[in-house]
């Protein structure tokens, strides 16, 4: 079973190293990219993905803000140059908090996660 992924980036060289890294777990299914909040609030609820990749500090609304205001609720992996975001995110359940920047195993580990 593929896990149908979505990734929320504002920064066009870190949406590229989330698709490179995504590319390679054949059961990872990328479903489509947000550059903003609300652009992002509108795919989570239109495409149901099982899980997104998340920056905080993105345009329109925050990604705090995209969670608060999303139907469906997918699991979440966080992905941000910041910190101090790390404890709101595990009020969200996060899978994980991946710290900018993060290299491919570090990648690895958080999906190895994801699966179980």
């Amino acid at each position: 079973m593929k896990i149908r992924t979505l990734i929320i980036e504002d920064e066009p060289l870190a949406r590229q190293t989330l698709r490179d890294f995504i590319a390679d777990f054949a059961w990872l299914a990328l479903v489509g990219e947000a550059a903003d909040g609300l652009s992002a609030t509108r795919m989570i609820d239109a495409l149901e993905p099982d899980l997104i990749f998340l920056d905080v500090q993105i345009p329109e609304i925050s990604g705090l803000e995209t969670l608060n205001r999303i139907r469906h609720q997918p699991s979440i992996v966080f992905t941000t140059a910041f910190d101090n975001f790390a404890l709101k995110a595990f009020e969200f359940e996060a899978i994980d908090y991946l710290q900018k920047p993060f290299g491919r195993e570090r990648f690895r580990r958080t999906v190895e996660r994801v699966k179980k």
